[in-house]
């Protein structure tokens, strides 16, 4: 006998459950997670992040500097890394893959390009190590790149553990410690700051001035004062955009602005690093270059305070651009968009980048997707097993239409003993009589 669905009003939620359908609907909306997750989420930083315009419009297109810093990149080859580290190298593909997306003219990559630099005692170990750098970031045909050596690339301080030629290897894959560019009508000044660090440590040593110390030489001080005087006596050059690895003084109170995550950049020195430059530093630097603005980098998370120039009052910001690799004591990795107008009159605009959560995919998005797939598979397995249940008892042959209910009901009853019977010992009462049974009358 076929079985009438219509029976039953679960029939059209049952058929949702079939495995067939179920299965097929589950696989394309993880086919369009994954897309999401993996693509999406990268691409949705072009659309969020924008180039930003300069003050002053101009027919001329400006220049496009990307500006990427802490890329990190650790040592170990992709054959020897663990899950968690070509996680890593998998993010940070897909990040810069999107970020050269914007297609900019120039990338400066403000130091520590590599994790453990400083350590490499070969030549031919740190060729290796650049080449997996480069191998990571790749450039488009014509988009120039220049580099400032961090305190992972070069080392900072005297220590035992670091290489003895690790400058010149630097010098030799990298291109100068420090660098000068002329760039839309600006002076882009690339300092050594790990060199400046070290060589005021010797300054200090000898109880001397800025003012009175001999530089050394092809040092990053001797650096900054030719620069100062061929600054002063070319005005033509443009405003001066200071690049330093590690960022400068500023007072233990000032905050970091509502762009960063947690906390402020507190002074700090240990073994190969130093959070700030030293007070006396930073004044030199902002006395002999007078810049409009200044970019570093090395504390991982974003950070805008001003500096007062001194003898006046001119304020001048400080951007420390996020770390592009992802680190435990930040979110979300960035990098920076600055624009330079080659107007007359210069000027420049710059805005912070964000790149999605490094783990966000995993544990915003994948794992409830997952335990929400379990849930619907569970309640659809509880939904058929209750369908089957009524289909078979639905499919039971029905009784013929002259068979009386409570008849077939009664005859399943056990027969009653009789009280004529002689073998039964049964006593009977008339309900509605005291009267006792006939056969005990007259006794």
């Amino acid at each position: 006998m076929s079985f009438d669905w219509h029976h039953f009003p679960s029939h059209r939620l049952a058929r949702v459950f079939l495995p067939n359908n179920l299965l097929s609907t589950l696989c394309f909306a993880w086919v369009i997670l994954v897309v999401w997750g993996e693509i999406g989420v990268f691409l949705n930083t072009l659309f969020v992040c924008r180039w930003p315009a300069t003050p002053h419009n101009t027919a001329l297109r400006p220049i496009r500097v990307l500006l990427v810093a802490d890329a990190q990149v650790p040592m170990a080859p992709a054959h020897s890394r663990t899950f968690a580290g070509l996680l890593h190298d998998t993010y940070m593909r897909r990040a810069w893959k999107v970020t050269r997306g914007f297609q900019p003219h120039f990338v400066f990559f403000l130091g520590d390009m590599l994790k453990t630099g400083r350590f490499v005692d070969s030549d031919d170990e740190f060729s290796a190590y650049v080449q997996l750098f480069k191998d990571l970031f790749p450039l488009d045909p014509g988009v120039e790149v220049r580099y400032i050596p961090g305190n992972s690339d070069v080392g900072l301080g005297v220590s035992n553990t670091f290489s003895k030629h690790v400058r010149q290897r630097y010098e030799g894959h990298f291109g100068r410690v420090n660098q000068h560019l002329l760039l839309s009508n600006h002076s882009l000044v690339l300092l050594d700051s790990p060199g400046i660090v070290d060589e005021d440590y010797i300054r200090a040593g000898h109880g001397t001035s800025f003012e009175d110390w001999t530089p050394l030489r092809d040092g990053a001080v001797e650096f900054v004062k030719g620069l100062a005087a061929g600054l002063y006596a070319h005005e033509q050059l443009g405003p001066v955009i200071l690049f330093s690895h590690i960022p400068l003084h500023r007072a233990e109170s000032k905050q970091c602005g509502p762009l960063r995550e947690y906390g402020t950049i507190h002074r700090g020195v240990g073994p190969g690093w130093q959070r700030t430059l030293g007070k006396q530093t930073s004044t030199f630097l902002l006395e002999s270059l007078r810049p409009v603005v200044i970019f570093s980098a090395d504390d991982r998370d974003y950070c805008d305070v001003t500096h007062t120039l001194p003898g006046s009052d001119k304020q001048i910001h400080e951007i420390t651009v996020k770390s592009f690799s992802p680190a435990r004591h930040i979110t979300q990795p960035g990098f920076h968009l600055l624009s330079l107008s080659p107007n007359t009159t210069p000027s420049l605009a710059h805005v912070p980048c964000l790149l999605p959560r490094a783990n966000g995919t995993f544990m915003r998005l994948y794992i409830p997707a997952a335990g929400l797939t379990v849930t619907i598979l569970f309640f659809a397995h509880m939904q058929r097993a209750r369908h089957a249940a009524r289909l078979r008892l639905a499919t039971v042959s029905p009784l013929p239409s002259h068979v009386d209910v409570a008849q077939l009901r009664l005859s399943h009853l056990p027969p009653l003993p009789s009280p004529y019977s002689a073998s039964s010992s049964y006593s009977y009462s008339y309900p509605y009589t005291n009267m006792p049974p006939e056969s005990q009358r007259g006794m």
